[in-house]
């Protein structure tokens, strides 16, 4: 009798820890940028009528990641399927109204009660001055490559750039995914690459300098609509 009752036990234990596990709230990552910030998001949910609500900066290898949970957003209101754009913005307190700095943009793709799977990958919204900006530009053989050299100095460690594919999206296009970064051309090695992030027509990508020389990077995305975008640009380094 205690044997079957221990079983039946750990059934209702295994069952409950499942649905638990089921029903766990899932993180929508809306932002990705310095630590230690208060941010909120606005999403306008029909004509005229807006939600905001706190983001979370997330803890050990998620500092500097802020989310909300699905299930929150959905109290909040938002019931409704569909795409919907909301910006994110500073300050401590959630408003609807508030001129709240904009720190950048959220493509919220919705079924109602969580984010769809293929929605936009995580924004990546580190500002980039243009003197580490590539804008893509068609050579005589009708490949993309970067408008101009950039220069990196080897010992000022990781730094982020953006190569920008706004000429060979869509109007309003936007890259879902930035998928490879590798060395084209250069000694093997000669720069290092760290992170990749994404925001609209920008691939952001984080380069350390570890080899003087000039280096070829390749880069690959696939936009919205699933389409591949290769660009090349050149960079730099130097000692």
């Amino acid at each position: 009798m205690r044997h079957v009752q221990r079983l039946l036990l750990t059934l209702l234990i295994g069952s409950l820890l499942a649905t638990a596990s089921l029903a766990a709230p899932a993180k929508v990552v809306m932002y990705i940028g310095p630590t230690g910030q208060s941010l909120y998001a606005r999403f306008e949910t029909s004509d005229g009528v807006y939600l905001a609500f706190a983001l979370v900066e997330g803890s050990g290898g998620g500092k500097g990641r802020y989310y909300a949970y699905d299930s929150d957003i959905q109290d909040l209101g938002l019931t409704t399927a569909g795409t919907y754009v909301g910006t994110v913005h500073s300050g401590s307190s959630p408003s609807t109204t508030a001129e709240d700095a904009i720190l950048g943009e959220y493509e919220l793709a919705w079924n109602g009660g969580s984010e769809v799977t293929n929605a936009l990958a995580d924004g990546d919204f580190e500002n980039v001055p243009p003197l580490r900006t590539w804008k893509l530009i068609a050579n005589s053989s009708s490949e993309l490559v970067g408008d101009k050299t950039l220069v990196l100095d080897n010992d000022t460690g990781e730094k982020t750039f953006a190569i920008d594919f706004a000429g060979d999206l869509a109007v309003n296009g936007k890259i879902r995914t930035v998928d490879s970064v590798a060395i084209a051309t250069g000694t093997g090695g000669g720069i290092t690459f760290g992170t990749s992030g994404r925001e609209r027509n920008l691939a952001k990508i984080r380069i350390t300098g570890v080899t003087a020389g000039t280096y070829t990077i390749a880069c690959k995305v696939t936009d919205g609509e699933g389409n591949p975008h290769m660009g090349t640009v050149t960079l730099k380094v130097v000692e």
